[in-house]
């Protein structure tokens, strides 16, 4: 068995541990008109991710594969999240794809993809390894239905085809 590696708490209490706020980071807008390529799309993944300051940063470069521009397999590895329960996975490792999403549907031409999030996890005898951590489809169908600005994880869980590898991510049995 694998478990996502959580360390500790994320916000930081100010003014004598009263919370002043946080921000969401979310600075990032897709590029419109975008045109997919494995290129464009790989670039697409390190700038979206890289300007959201509440996503969990890559580990090394994303991979894309797009079929004539209708369909993308995109995967990447990101680093140690930084959450301390399952609702940070949300935040952290899903929502950060909404740009990718909208920049992907702006082309016309495609229909469909899937990204696969791998990190690190440490199995239940202590050994460290890079694992999946959960694989999202969106379709056009779905796409419909999404306001790429403001849907949360639990959106994009819900309406795209979302599969949860290991424990500790939202949705997988035991988290």
């Amino acid at each position: 068995m694998l478990r996502l590696r959580w360390p500790a708490a994320v916000c930081i209490a100010v003014a004598g541990s009263a919370l002043v706020g946080c921000s969401s980071g979310r600075t990032y807008s897709a590029p419109t008109p975008f045109t997919v390529t494995d290129a464009a799309v790989g670039k697409l993944v390190q700038q979206a991710v890289d300007a959201d300051s509440v996503a969990t940063k890559l580990d090394g470069p994303a991979s894309a594969n797009c079929d004539t521009q209708k369909t993308c397999t995109i995967s990447y590895t990101i680093e140690e999240p930084v959450g301390g329960a399952s609702s940070k996975a949300d935040t952290e490792m899903i929502e950060p794809t909404r740009q990718i999403w909208k920049a992907l549907f702006t082309d016309p031409s495609f229909q469909s993809g899937t990204i696969t999030v791998s990190g690190p996890v440490t199995s239940i005898g202590a050994k460290p390894s890079t694992d999946v951590y959960y694989s999202l489809t969106c379709d056009r169908r779905a796409a419909a239905q999404i306001n790429w600005d403001t849907v949360d994880g639990k959106g994009l869980r819900t309406l795209c085809a979302y599969a949860p590898k290991i424990k500790g991510m939202p949705g997988m049995p035991g988290s």
